[in-house]
């Protein structure tokens, strides 16, 4: 048995349910990321023959939270 959201007739039946009840202006979608601001990149370029030099932070700090409003 598979999960009720796949049953097309009770899906196509929710949406002419909300369709008739809610106006599309009032929504608002919310997404959400973290991030933290130590990122470094992980891969390096150089001349040929050359070493690629870099240095990376000790100290991770706090992961930030964004929440963009849509």
């Amino acid at each position: 048995m598979g999960a009720l959201e796949r049953d097309e007739w009770l899906r196509s039946a929710w949406k002419v349910m909300v369709t008739g009840t809610l106006d599309a202006r009032s929504l608002v979608f919310v997404d959400e990321m973290g991030t933290n601001t130590s990122l470094y990149a992980l891969y390096g370029w150089a001349k040929k023959g050359e070493r690629a030099q870099c240095s990376v932070p000790r100290n991770r700090g706090k992961n930030t939270t964004l929440l963009p409003l849509a």
